[in-house]
């Protein structure tokens, strides 16, 4: 999954609404990585990270750490963590284009 505006992550939240996890603090991995080669945030789609909704002093890396981001679906406040954390995730579905996992970005 890609945000690219505020509009989005709307579409996002309103979909957190509906299943319930609207006013509980659920975690879910937004397909948003940092690389470890260029300090660049990208989403799984390889698109650059040209909006954001990040928290208070994030990203941190935490020392090389927290190359993941995730999201609170009450809050819609995005969160660096490490991407070894067994969450629940957020997927995008183009309808006409084949569903399926997209393989996380290479550790380089």
């Amino acid at each position: 999954m890609a945000l690219h505006s505020e509009d989005e992550l709307v579409q996002l939240l309103n979909i957190f609404k509906a299943k319930g996890n609207g006013n509980s603090a659920v975690e879910y991995w937004i397909g948003i990585s940092e690389s470890s080669s260029s300090a660049q945030w990208a989403w799984a789609d390889e698109t650059l990270q040209d909006f954001s909704n990040w928290g208070k002093h994030e990203p941190n890396n935490d020392y090389g750490l927290k190359q993941c981001g995730k999201i609170i679906s009450n809050t819609g406040m995005w969160f660096a963590t490490e991407c070894t954390w067994k969450l629940p995730f957020a997927c995008q579905y183009t309808p006409g284009k084949p569903a399926g996992p997209t393989p996380p970005p290479a550790r380089v």
